[in-house]
């Protein structure tokens, strides 16, 4: 695709409204697209397509008023970055070219941000796994210990019964010893 160029605007310092006379924006232009009228001006950037002859842009015209004028619309943008491409005798190349630089540096973040969520996820996940296994350790150590801890109150529990025995018999034989004296 080239750049739009069908027709002549009118465009108001101020105002982001655009007004078309010719123009068949509905089917040309879209949201995003870079208004130009000359080298000196400012590019205005399409918010909205209202009409065949009448756009939004996304802030009010900062350039010199114009009356049916000639423009030129960059409609050609990559769609896996969303950055315009260059077409032969594209005016203000360098402030498409600084969009483009733009739209690839917002993805590059978006990049950046997405791989830095990545690795910390991947350490919370370490994090949590080193923890879980700590837990599991101490589990088993309390396991442990409980079961010590049932080995020694049997062991008392056997002792006690041994020594009440013991004493029951030592009772017995001193009322038995008594009794045959």
């Amino acid at each position: 695709m080239t750049q739009y160029t069908t027709g002549t605007i009118t465009l108001t310092n101020g105002s982001a409204t655009v007004t078309g006379t010719g123009t068949a924006w509905l089917a040309n232009l879209a949201p995003g697209a870079l208004l130009t009228v000359s080298e000196d001006d400012p590019v205005g950037v399409v918010a909205a397509v209202t009409a065949d002859g009448s756009l939004t842009l996304e802030m009010p015209w900062p350039g010199a008023s114009y009356t049916n004028t000639a423009y030129e619309a960059v409609r050609d943008f990559d769609p896996s970055t969303g950055a315009p491409l260059l077409s032969h005798g594209l005016r203000n190349t360098n402030v498409v070219v600084n969009r483009a630089i733009l739209a690839l540096g917002k993805q590059t973040a978006t990049a950046v941000n997405a791989y830095v969520n990545v690795q910390a996820a991947q350490a919370a996940a370490a994090t949590a796994t080193s923890q879980a296994g700590i837990a599991a350790t101490q589990a088993t150590a309390a396991a442990g210990s409980a079961a010590a801890a049932q080995s020694t109150a049997d062991s008392i529990d056997g002792l006690l019964v041994s020594m009440a025995t013991a004493f029951t018999d030592s009772q017995t034989r001193y009322v038995t010893a008594i009794a045959f004296r």
